[in-house]
């Protein structure tokens, strides 16, 4: 089974990615079924726990085991630069958050790249922008333009959803909403994690 979580920017869709996974693999036990994950971003270092499981080369189109339940996070899916092909998942989870969530969420960001030095991580370049001094005040502007573009790309999301059930056989929005401990999101739906056992 093939399940993609994607959506628009920062809106907790790693968070997601790793709360379906612990609520499948509780599911898949009783079956035996294998439940493992992935995020396409390739980030230079796991920013989780449950993150230093994952595994780097994702098997390609027609290598997939199909009694092995694969949770893949790929925010380019919607577009056509997507690793796997749209009609090739089985489920989808769109991750969103109402404006004032997403705001929150980019703000909570740029206080830690702040912090950190560092903004807007590069995949291509495998580095992120900034001076990578904690508190430099030069980075400020840069991240207030980082934040302020990403912001302006939810314009995308109605584009994606028309895309996305086109395109798949059963797709969930997931709302996602902000909290001082982590986002929080609705319940996953049943009828979902009752095809993973």
């Amino acid at each position: 089974m093939l399940v993609l979580i994607t959506g628009v920017g920062n809106m907790g869709k790693s968070h997601f990615r790793r709360l379906l996974l612990l609520q499948v693999r509780s599911w898949a036990k009783e079956s035996g079924r294998k439940v493992v994950h992935y995020d396409i971003d390739r980030f230079a270092e796991a920013r989780h726990e449950l993150d230093k499981e994952m595994i780097d080369a994702l098997p390609k189109p027609g290598e997939f085991d199909k009694d092995t339940i694969y949770l893949i996070e790929d925010v380019h899916a919607p577009t056509n630069e997507g690793a796997i092909p749209l009609c090739d998942y089985d489920y989808v989870f769109y991750v969103v958050a109402g404006s004032i969530s997403h705001l929150r969420f980019w703000l909570g960001r740029a206080r830690y790249w702040f912090k950190d030095g560092k903004y807007d991580w590069n995949p291509e370049l495998g580095k992120h922008e900034g001076s990578g001094k904690a508190y430099d005040l030069h980075n400020m502007p840069g991240i207030a333009r980082c934040v302020a573009r990403h912001m302006t790309h939810r314009r995308h999301i109605v584009n994606d959803l028309i895309v996305l059930r086109r395109l798949c056989k059963r797709v969930y929005v997931t709302r996602s909403s902000f909290s001082k401990e982590g986002p929080v999101f609705r319940p996953i739906p049943l009828e979902f994690l009752s095809k993973c056992s």
